[in-house]
Protein backbone atom coordinates (compact mmCIF):
# COMPACT_ATOMS: atom_id res chain seq x y z
CA UNK A 1 0.00 0.00 0.00
CA UNK A 2 1.52 3.38 -0.91
CA UNK A 3 2.45 5.26 2.06
CA UNK A 4 -0.37 8.80 2.51
CA UNK A 5 1.25 11.95 1.43
CA UNK A 6 -1.85 13.60 3.65
CA UNK A 7 -2.57 14.03 7.00
CA UNK A 8 -6.46 15.04 7.34
CA UNK A 9 -7.07 17.07 10.97
CA UNK A 10 -10.64 17.68 11.94
CA UNK A 11 -11.96 20.16 14.06
CA UNK A 12 -15.53 20.71 15.27
CA UNK A 13 -16.44 24.48 13.73
CA UNK A 14 -19.63 25.40 15.49
CA UNK A 15 -21.55 22.30 16.18
CA UNK A 16 -21.46 18.46 16.86
CA UNK A 17 -24.31 17.15 14.98
CA UNK A 18 -23.41 17.26 11.70
CA UNK A 19 -20.25 14.89 12.77
CA UNK A 20 -21.64 11.22 11.69
CA UNK A 21 -22.90 12.70 7.87
CA UNK A 22 -19.48 15.10 7.43
CA UNK A 23 -17.04 11.84 8.06
CA UNK A 24 -19.24 9.38 5.89
CA UNK A 25 -19.16 11.65 2.94
CA UNK A 26 -15.01 11.99 3.76
CA UNK A 27 -15.03 8.03 3.55
CA UNK A 28 -17.26 7.27 0.75
CA UNK A 29 -15.68 10.27 -1.23
CA UNK A 30 -11.79 10.35 -0.60
CA UNK A 31 -10.03 7.30 -2.93
CA UNK A 32 -6.47 7.57 -2.09
CA UNK A 33 -4.71 7.01 1.00
CA UNK A 34 -4.24 9.22 4.26
CA UNK A 35 -4.03 9.37 8.05
CA UNK A 36 -6.67 10.84 9.72
CA UNK A 37 -6.76 12.77 13.36
CA UNK A 38 -9.95 13.81 14.67
CA UNK A 39 -9.89 16.27 17.44
CA UNK A 40 -13.20 15.88 19.52
CA UNK A 41 -13.52 19.22 22.13
CA UNK A 42 -15.97 17.90 24.22
CA UNK A 43 -18.70 16.59 22.08
CA UNK A 44 -22.13 15.25 23.50
CA UNK A 45 -21.88 11.55 24.27
CA UNK A 46 -23.53 10.26 21.61
CA UNK A 47 -21.22 11.99 19.10
CA UNK A 48 -18.29 10.57 22.01
CA UNK A 49 -19.59 7.30 21.47
CA UNK A 50 -19.76 7.47 17.44
CA UNK A 51 -16.06 8.79 16.89
CA UNK A 52 -14.67 6.32 19.21
CA UNK A 53 -16.23 3.49 17.09
CA UNK A 54 -15.48 4.76 13.88
CA UNK A 55 -11.76 5.22 14.94
CA UNK A 56 -11.22 1.75 16.14
CA UNK A 57 -13.44 0.66 12.76
CA UNK A 58 -11.39 3.22 10.60
CA UNK A 59 -7.62 2.85 12.77
CA UNK A 60 -8.04 7.11 12.86
CA UNK A 61 -6.19 8.70 15.62
CA UNK A 62 -9.25 10.45 17.98
CA UNK A 63 -7.46 13.40 20.25
CA UNK A 64 -10.31 14.00 23.06
CA UNK A 65 -10.57 16.69 25.19
CA UNK A 66 -13.48 17.34 27.77
CA UNK A 67 -13.91 20.64 27.05
CA UNK A 68 -14.48 23.21 24.88
CA UNK A 69 -11.76 24.07 22.37
CA UNK A 70 -11.47 27.50 20.28
CA UNK A 71 -10.48 26.04 16.39
CA UNK A 72 -6.77 27.03 16.28
CA UNK A 73 -6.37 25.82 19.66
CA UNK A 74 -7.85 22.23 18.62
CA UNK A 75 -6.02 22.15 15.24
CA UNK A 76 -2.08 23.08 17.29
CA UNK A 77 -3.61 19.78 19.24
CA UNK A 78 -3.02 17.84 16.33
CA UNK A 79 -0.42 19.14 14.41
CA UNK A 80 2.74 17.60 16.37
CA UNK A 81 1.19 14.39 15.21
CA UNK A 82 1.43 15.51 11.82
CA UNK A 83 4.34 13.72 10.28
CA UNK A 84 3.47 13.48 6.45
CA UNK A 85 4.46 16.66 3.67
CA UNK A 86 0.91 18.09 3.17
CA UNK A 87 -2.05 18.54 5.85
CA UNK A 88 -5.75 19.41 5.60
CA UNK A 89 -7.44 21.41 8.01
CA UNK A 90 -11.43 21.19 7.31
CA UNK A 91 -14.29 21.25 9.95
CA UNK A 92 -16.98 18.91 10.99
CA UNK A 93 -19.63 20.36 9.10
CA UNK A 94 -18.33 19.39 5.42
CA UNK A 95 -19.41 17.45 2.59
CA UNK A 96 -17.15 15.83 0.12
CA UNK A 97 -17.58 15.22 -4.18
CA UNK A 98 -15.45 12.21 -5.50
CA UNK A 99 -11.65 13.05 -5.94
CA UNK A 100 -11.28 16.32 -4.02
CA UNK A 101 -8.28 15.19 -2.16
CA UNK A 102 -6.68 13.96 -5.63
CA UNK A 103 -7.06 17.17 -7.12
CA UNK A 104 -5.99 19.60 -4.51
CA UNK A 105 -2.62 17.35 -3.90
CA UNK A 106 -2.26 17.27 -7.77
CA UNK A 107 -2.46 21.32 -7.63
CA UNK A 108 0.24 21.31 -4.95
CA UNK A 109 2.65 19.40 -6.67
CA UNK A 110 2.25 21.11 -10.04
CA UNK A 111 2.59 24.60 -8.47
CA UNK A 112 4.62 24.01 -5.25
CA UNK A 113 1.85 26.06 -3.50
CA UNK A 114 1.71 26.68 0.00
CA UNK A 115 -1.73 26.48 0.32
CA UNK A 116 -4.32 25.22 -1.75
CA UNK A 117 -8.47 26.02 -1.61
CA UNK A 118 -11.05 24.01 -2.53
CA UNK A 119 -14.17 25.12 -4.56
CA UNK A 120 -15.90 25.85 -1.31
CA UNK A 121 -20.11 25.40 -1.77
CA UNK A 122 -22.76 26.01 0.62
CA UNK A 123 -25.49 23.87 1.55
CA UNK A 124 -26.78 20.82 0.06
CA UNK A 125 -23.55 19.81 -2.35
CA UNK A 126 -26.83 18.97 -5.46
CA UNK A 127 -27.55 22.39 -4.71
CA UNK A 128 -24.45 23.61 -6.12
CA UNK A 129 -23.86 27.38 -4.41
CA UNK A 130 -20.84 29.14 -4.24
CA UNK A 131 -19.29 30.04 -0.74
CA UNK A 132 -16.35 31.05 -1.93
CA UNK A 133 -14.50 30.26 -5.66
CA UNK A 134 -10.89 31.92 -4.31
CA UNK A 135 -10.97 35.07 -2.21
CA UNK A 136 -9.44 38.60 -1.64
CA UNK A 137 -6.91 39.25 1.55
CA UNK A 138 -5.17 42.28 1.52
CA UNK A 139 -4.44 45.61 2.84
CA UNK A 140 -5.32 49.03 1.18
CA UNK A 141 -4.66 52.68 1.57
CA UNK A 142 -7.68 54.57 2.03
CA UNK A 143 -7.27 58.59 2.87
CA UNK A 144 -4.01 57.94 4.95
CA UNK A 145 -5.38 54.91 6.98
CA UNK A 146 -4.31 51.02 6.37
CA UNK A 147 -7.47 49.11 5.49
CA UNK A 148 -7.78 45.15 5.55
CA UNK A 149 -9.63 44.55 2.29
CA UNK A 150 -11.92 40.35 2.32
CA UNK A 151 -13.78 39.29 -0.38
CA UNK A 152 -15.40 35.85 -1.91
CA UNK A 153 -15.84 35.64 -4.94
CA UNK A 154 -18.54 34.43 -7.16
CA UNK A 155 -20.42 34.04 -3.79
CA UNK A 156 -23.96 32.81 -3.70
CA UNK A 157 -23.58 32.23 -7.57
CA UNK A 158 -24.72 28.57 -9.33
CA UNK A 159 -21.54 27.13 -10.33
CA UNK A 160 -23.57 26.16 -13.27
CA UNK A 161 -23.89 30.02 -13.85
CA UNK A 162 -20.31 30.71 -13.47
CA UNK A 163 -18.65 27.33 -14.64
CA UNK A 164 -16.59 29.01 -17.52
CA UNK A 165 -14.91 31.45 -15.24
CA UNK A 166 -14.10 28.79 -12.59
CA UNK A 167 -10.27 27.63 -13.27
CA UNK A 168 -6.99 26.73 -11.58
CA UNK A 169 -5.34 30.53 -10.21
CA UNK A 170 -3.36 32.13 -7.32
CA UNK A 171 -5.74 33.92 -5.07
CA UNK A 172 -5.09 35.62 -1.67
CA UNK A 173 -7.62 33.38 0.89
CA UNK A 174 -8.79 29.90 1.94
CA UNK A 175 -10.75 29.32 4.66
CA UNK A 176 -10.61 26.47 7.56
CA UNK A 177 -13.90 24.94 6.03
CA UNK A 178 -11.07 22.86 4.00
CA UNK A 179 -7.67 24.01 2.96
CA UNK A 180 -4.87 22.33 2.39
CA UNK A 181 -1.11 23.59 3.48
CA UNK A 182 2.30 22.45 3.25
CA UNK A 183 3.36 20.95 6.47
CA UNK A 184 6.38 22.30 6.70
CA UNK A 185 5.09 25.99 6.19
CA UNK A 186 3.29 25.72 9.23
CA UNK A 187 6.74 26.08 11.79
CA UNK A 188 7.82 28.85 9.27
CA UNK A 189 5.39 31.34 10.00
CA UNK A 190 5.33 30.25 13.73
CA UNK A 191 2.52 28.20 13.46
CA UNK A 192 -1.50 29.13 13.80
CA UNK A 193 -1.71 31.96 16.88
CA UNK A 194 -4.39 30.77 18.71
CA UNK A 195 -5.17 34.28 19.95
CA UNK A 196 -8.11 33.83 17.55
CA UNK A 197 -10.48 32.69 19.40
CA UNK A 198 -13.13 32.75 16.93
CA UNK A 199 -12.70 34.33 13.80
CA UNK A 200 -10.10 35.83 11.69
CA UNK A 201 -7.96 33.26 11.76
CA UNK A 202 -7.66 32.28 7.74
CA UNK A 203 -7.03 35.95 7.02
CA UNK A 204 -4.02 35.55 9.24
CA UNK A 205 -2.80 32.12 8.22
CA UNK A 206 -3.11 33.57 4.21
CA UNK A 207 -2.06 37.08 5.06
CA UNK A 208 1.29 35.29 7.03
CA UNK A 209 2.03 32.75 4.09
CA UNK A 210 1.84 35.21 1.07
CA UNK A 211 4.22 37.70 3.63
CA UNK A 212 6.89 34.92 3.74
CA UNK A 213 6.45 34.68 0.19
CA UNK A 214 4.60 32.10 -0.53
CA UNK A 215 1.42 31.42 -2.77
CA UNK A 216 -2.21 30.57 -2.56
CA UNK A 217 -4.11 28.41 -5.22
CA UNK A 218 -7.61 27.49 -5.65
CA UNK A 219 -8.51 24.67 -7.58
CA UNK A 220 -12.01 24.01 -8.58
CA UNK A 221 -12.48 20.94 -9.56
CA UNK A 222 -11.74 20.09 -5.46
CA UNK A 223 -15.65 20.59 -4.57
CA UNK A 224 -16.41 20.47 -1.00
CA UNK A 225 -19.88 22.05 0.79
CA UNK A 226 -20.26 23.72 3.85
CA UNK A 227 -23.42 23.26 5.47
CA UNK A 228 -24.62 25.59 8.51
CA UNK A 229 -27.13 25.07 10.77
CA UNK A 230 -30.17 24.92 11.20
CA UNK A 231 -31.00 22.23 11.26
CA UNK A 232 -29.30 21.67 14.85
CA UNK A 233 -29.37 20.02 17.60
CA UNK A 234 -30.17 21.58 20.95
CA UNK A 235 -26.78 19.79 22.47
CA UNK A 236 -24.96 21.83 20.00
CA UNK A 237 -26.05 25.09 21.59
CA UNK A 238 -23.37 25.36 24.60
CA UNK A 239 -20.60 25.13 22.05
CA UNK A 240 -22.59 27.30 19.31
CA UNK A 241 -22.48 30.29 22.09
CA UNK A 242 -19.48 29.77 23.14
CA UNK A 243 -17.63 29.66 19.48
CA UNK A 244 -19.45 32.72 18.73
CA UNK A 245 -19.52 34.31 21.94
CA UNK A 246 -19.32 38.52 22.47
CA UNK A 247 -15.97 38.00 23.77
CA UNK A 248 -14.43 35.28 21.60
CA UNK A 249 -15.65 37.78 18.43
CA UNK A 250 -13.98 40.74 20.26
CA UNK A 251 -11.04 39.45 21.47
CA UNK A 252 -10.08 37.93 18.15
CA UNK A 253 -10.99 40.79 15.61
CA UNK A 254 -8.61 43.53 18.30
CA UNK A 255 -5.79 40.27 17.76
CA UNK A 256 -6.16 40.79 14.29
CA UNK A 257 -6.44 44.37 14.25
CA UNK A 258 -3.14 44.79 16.66
CA UNK A 259 -1.27 42.30 14.74
CA UNK A 260 -1.77 43.77 11.69
CA UNK A 261 -1.90 47.25 12.63
CA UNK A 262 -4.95 48.31 11.50
CA UNK A 263 -7.52 51.53 13.00
CA UNK A 264 -9.92 50.84 15.34
CA UNK A 265 -12.33 51.87 12.63
CA UNK A 266 -11.07 49.44 9.95
CA UNK A 267 -14.53 48.73 8.11
CA UNK A 268 -14.15 45.52 7.01
CA UNK A 269 -13.71 44.29 10.86
CA UNK A 270 -16.66 45.90 11.33
CA UNK A 271 -18.71 44.82 8.98
CA UNK A 272 -17.41 41.38 9.62
CA UNK A 273 -18.51 42.03 13.72
CA UNK A 274 -21.57 42.47 12.34
CA UNK A 275 -21.82 39.32 10.36
CA UNK A 276 -21.03 37.39 13.21
CA UNK A 277 -23.64 38.55 15.65
CA UNK A 278 -26.23 38.57 12.93
CA UNK A 279 -25.06 34.50 12.42
CA UNK A 280 -25.09 34.08 16.03
CA UNK A 281 -28.64 35.59 16.56
CA UNK A 282 -30.10 33.69 13.93
CA UNK A 283 -29.37 30.57 15.24
CA UNK A 284 -30.81 31.90 18.38
CA UNK A 285 -33.90 32.49 16.56
CA UNK A 286 -34.12 29.36 15.09
CA UNK A 287 -33.90 27.96 18.52
CA UNK A 288 -36.42 29.76 20.20
CA UNK A 289 -38.62 28.57 17.23
CA UNK A 290 -38.51 24.80 18.47
CA UNK A 291 -40.48 25.71 21.54
CA UNK A 292 -41.84 29.28 21.43
CA UNK A 293 -45.70 29.10 20.24
CA UNK A 294 -45.96 30.10 16.64
CA UNK A 295 -49.38 30.73 14.83
CA UNK A 296 -50.37 26.75 14.86
CA UNK A 297 -49.62 26.61 17.72
CA UNK A 298 -51.50 29.38 18.92
CA UNK A 299 -54.37 28.08 17.24
CA UNK A 300 -55.19 24.96 18.48
CA UNK A 301 -55.20 26.31 21.96
CA UNK A 302 -59.32 26.92 21.21
CA UNK A 303 -60.03 26.68 24.51
CA UNK A 304 -58.45 29.42 25.72
CA UNK A 305 -58.96 33.12 25.57
CA UNK A 306 -55.82 35.22 23.75
CA UNK A 307 -55.20 36.69 26.77
CA UNK A 308 -54.14 33.37 28.68
CA UNK A 309 -52.54 31.91 25.23
CA UNK A 310 -49.98 35.45 25.32
CA UNK A 311 -49.68 35.34 28.94
CA UNK A 312 -47.89 31.60 28.32
CA UNK A 313 -45.29 33.51 25.73
CA UNK A 314 -44.21 36.61 27.65
CA UNK A 315 -43.80 34.81 31.00
CA UNK A 316 -41.66 32.06 29.31
CA UNK A 317 -39.59 34.63 27.70
CA UNK A 318 -39.53 36.71 30.76
CA UNK A 319 -37.98 33.49 32.77
CA UNK A 320 -35.61 32.60 30.18
CA UNK A 321 -34.72 36.26 30.17
CA UNK A 322 -34.09 36.65 33.78
CA UNK A 323 -32.34 33.04 33.51
CA UNK A 324 -29.35 34.29 31.48
CA UNK A 325 -29.26 37.65 33.43
CA UNK A 326 -28.52 35.61 37.10
CA UNK A 327 -25.68 33.17 35.29
CA UNK A 328 -23.80 36.22 34.10
CA UNK A 329 -24.56 36.10 30.54
CA UNK A 330 -26.51 40.26 30.22
CA UNK A 331 -25.22 40.23 26.68
CA UNK A 332 -26.93 37.15 25.97
CA UNK A 333 -30.08 37.93 27.55
CA UNK A 334 -30.37 41.46 26.06
CA UNK A 335 -29.85 39.35 22.33
CA UNK A 336 -32.58 37.08 23.85
CA UNK A 337 -35.46 39.75 24.67
CA UNK A 338 -34.81 41.23 21.53
CA UNK A 339 -35.31 38.04 19.67
CA UNK A 340 -38.34 37.20 21.66
CA UNK A 341 -39.67 40.40 21.11
CA UNK A 342 -39.42 39.66 16.75
CA UNK A 343 -40.38 36.48 16.74
CA UNK A 344 -43.90 36.78 18.81
CA UNK A 345 -44.28 39.93 16.86
CA UNK A 346 -43.93 37.78 13.77
CA UNK A 347 -45.64 34.98 15.03
CA UNK A 348 -48.57 36.35 16.90
CA UNK A 349 -50.79 37.39 14.27
CA UNK A 350 -52.97 40.93 15.06
CA UNK A 351 -55.89 38.85 14.74
CA UNK A 352 -54.93 36.85 17.78
CA UNK A 353 -54.24 40.21 19.79
CA UNK A 354 -57.48 41.67 19.14
CA UNK A 355 -59.26 38.02 20.04
CA UNK A 356 -60.99 38.10 16.55
CA UNK A 357 -60.88 34.33 14.69
CA UNK A 358 -58.50 33.28 12.80
CA UNK A 359 -58.09 30.43 10.56
CA UNK A 360 -55.89 27.69 11.36
CA UNK A 361 -55.22 24.48 9.81
CA UNK A 362 -56.35 21.29 12.03
CA UNK A 363 -53.67 20.56 14.71
CA UNK A 364 -52.12 16.61 15.14
CA UNK A 365 -54.48 14.52 17.60
CA UNK A 366 -51.81 15.45 20.59
CA UNK A 367 -52.53 18.83 20.70
CA UNK A 368 -56.05 18.72 20.14
CA UNK A 369 -56.26 16.65 23.50
CA UNK A 370 -54.62 18.85 26.30
CA UNK A 371 -53.47 22.24 24.26
CA UNK A 372 -52.33 24.14 27.10
CA UNK A 373 -50.64 21.54 28.76
CA UNK A 374 -48.72 20.47 25.64
CA UNK A 375 -47.87 24.18 25.30
CA UNK A 376 -47.02 24.94 28.24
CA UNK A 377 -44.34 21.35 28.89
CA UNK A 378 -43.19 22.54 25.72
CA UNK A 379 -42.00 25.82 27.07
CA UNK A 380 -41.00 24.32 30.71
CA UNK A 381 -38.51 22.25 28.53
CA UNK A 382 -36.91 25.16 26.45
CA UNK A 383 -36.66 27.16 29.78
CA UNK A 384 -34.65 23.93 31.27
CA UNK A 385 -32.50 23.29 28.40
CA UNK A 386 -31.65 26.74 28.27
CA UNK A 387 -30.75 26.67 32.17
CA UNK A 388 -27.66 23.59 31.52
CA UNK A 389 -27.07 24.92 28.69
CA UNK A 390 -26.03 28.44 29.97
CA UNK A 391 -24.41 26.37 33.09
CA UNK A 392 -22.33 24.26 30.84
CA UNK A 393 -21.12 27.32 29.06
CA UNK A 394 -20.09 28.85 32.09
CA UNK A 395 -18.10 25.80 33.48
CA UNK A 396 -16.11 25.94 29.67
CA UNK A 397 -15.19 29.31 30.40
Amino acid sequence: MTEPQVTLVIVPRERFSYTEQSLESLYENTQIPFKLIYVDGNSPKGIKRYLEKKAKEKEFRLIRTEHFLFPNQARNLALPEVDTKYVVFFDNDVLFTPGWLKHLLECAEDTSAWLVAPLYCEGKLEDKIIHMAGGLAHFRDRNGKRRFFEQHRLAKKSVDEVKSELRREPVELVEFHCTLARTEILAQIGGLDEKFLSTGEHWDLCLAVREKGGEIYFKPNAVVSYVAPPPFALSDLPYFFMRWSEDWNLQSLNHFREKWNLAEDDPCLQGHYIWLNRHRQRVIREWIRQFLPIKRDLGVLYCANVKQRLNYVNSSSHLIIKMAEELGFPSLAIELAQVFEEVTSANISSDLRSNRSYSFQLPPKSYQKRPLVALRDRLFRGRRFLGSTLRSLKSNF
